[in-house]
């Protein structure tokens, strides 16, 4: 199973909504439909996603307005979508009077470990309540109980200890000159560094903690970190998302069709088509020859595998008996499959097989034949799930 570790609904959503900074209108939108599409990416390529909740439940709030009440409850039952609530902190302290100058910061610890205990950012239930006041939707008090029971007790709680184990990890690191290489030599006992300094040991705290979570849980992530202390095999994982996402991209350039971002922002396909179809067996085959075909290759490869996958499915009908086989086909298409076979089971057979017929009644015979009888014949292909994409966009463009 493939399962995404998301940290910008949360990151982002917070920008957003949350009052750290001043967006236009224009650019407001423009992050939003970003952010947007890079989930709506991620529900067609992994298996799950789990999403990080930092302070205010921003991702939750976003899910509810982009799906609806109903939708956002059955990803997270049926495992879609998994949410965990983030309330360790790795934090720095100013000196008296908030002063940051090197002088007022003498002596005081670089790093603070702490975890956010009030109700709205510990409580799943209590950050559930807040998000039904941040939204714009009035649900009933029934709507918003219903969902309460059936969702709060699957949302997660974190690792407790990985905020102080990281900040051990860090000073240590440091005070071995591990951290030269990104601006941090050991020149000076840590409780002198600089605010400065101060920042980066916690930006690259926050990468360890990401990703040492993701590694004991063995998740991938599209976000991009650039520490020292992470370990290569941890890196594999981590770009795995990204040769996924990048292997889709190579797909579409092949195909001659937008990627799954663009898709999205083209309005061809909701959410709501987007999660029914990723059930379906066709989206989870697809998601499993993408995650084994792109777990050691760089995302340029994948159509080198792609195309071989569509090749190694032919040749079937270039032998005497298969073609025979093909003759009868396209013969009971052309006639009528009923009228061809003759007594009960032809009938049976003429119903059945016409069924089928119906399903391309727009198509000729050639495009029977590599719709159909590929498919039957020859198996499962990567293209099937493109062939997917392409109908639903092509419904929606109809109606």
């Amino acid at each position: 199973m493939t399962v995404n570790f998301n940290t910008r609904l949360s990151d982002d959503g917070e920008k957003l909504f949350g009052g750290q900074r001043v967006f236009s209108t224009e650019e407001r939108e423009r992050l939003y439909q970003d952010l947007l599409a890079d989930f709506f990416e991620q529900l067609l390529l992994f298996d799950k996603i789990s999403i990080k909740v930092e302070r205010d439940n921003w991702p939750l709030a976003i899910l509810i307005h982009e799906l609806g009440l109903d939708l956002t409850q059955e990803c997270i039952q049926d495992g879609t979508i998994e949410i965990i609530l983030w309330t360790q902190q790795l934090f720095i302290t100013s000196g008296e009077n908030g002063k940051t100058d090197d002088l007022s910061l003498g002596g005081i610890p670089p790093l603070h470990a702490g975890r956010m205990t009030s109700p709205r950012h510990s409580d799943p239930e209590e950050s559930i309540k807040q998000v039904f006041k941040t939204i714009s939707h009035q649900y009933s008090k029934e709507e918003k109980k219903r969902f309460i029971q059936r969702v709060a007790y699957r949302i997660q709680g974190d690792d407790h200890n990985l905020t102080d184990r990281t900040k051990s990890l860090i000073l240590d690191a440091y005070k071995a000159n591990h951290l030269a290489d990104i601006g941090l030599p050991y020149d000076r006992d840590p409780d002198r560094l600089s605010y400065e300094q101060r920042r980066r040991l916690l930006l690259l705290a926050g990468d360890i903690i990401d990703v040492s979570y993701m590694a004991s849980k063995n998740y991938c992530s599209m976000n991009k970190y650039n520490s020292t202390l992470i370990a290569e095999s941890t890196l594999k994982n981590i770009g795995k998302s990204l040769r996924m996402s990048g292997g889709m991209e190579e797909i579409a350039k092949l195909e001659k069709m937008p990627d799954l971002r663009n898709i999205f922002r083209e309005q061809k396909i909701d959410f709501r088509s987007a999660v029914k179809f990723r059930n379906k067996a066709t989206a989870m085959k697809f998601r499993e020859w993408l995650a084994t075909a792109t777990s050691n290759q760089e995302a340029e490869y994948i159509t080198k595998l792609y195309v071989d996958e569509l090749v190694n499915r032919s040749g079937y009908f270039d032998t005497v008996k298969s073609k025979l086989v093909k003759t009868f086909f396209v013969t009971t298409v052309g006639a009528g499959v009923g009228a061809i076979v003759a007594g009960q089971a032809g009938a049976v057979f003429g119903a059945a097989a016409g069924k089928a017929v119906d399903i391309v009644t727009d198509f000729s015979i050639g495009s029977f034949d590599a719709l159909f009888l590929d498919r039957i014949l020859k198996g499962w292909t990567p293209r099937f799930f493109v062939d997917e994409l392409r109908k639903i966009i092509s419904d929606n463009e109809e109606n």
